[in-house]
């Protein structure tokens, strides 16, 4: 369960990352 958590954590960052501006208006 860690693993996973960490492992969507890091995607989740690197998506955000990738499109801040973006990510945030959309949420």
């Amino acid at each position: 369960n860690l693993a996973k958590l960490l492992k969507e954590s890091s995607a989740f960052r690197r998506f955000i990352n990738n499109k801040p501006a973006d990510k945030i208006e959309n949420m």
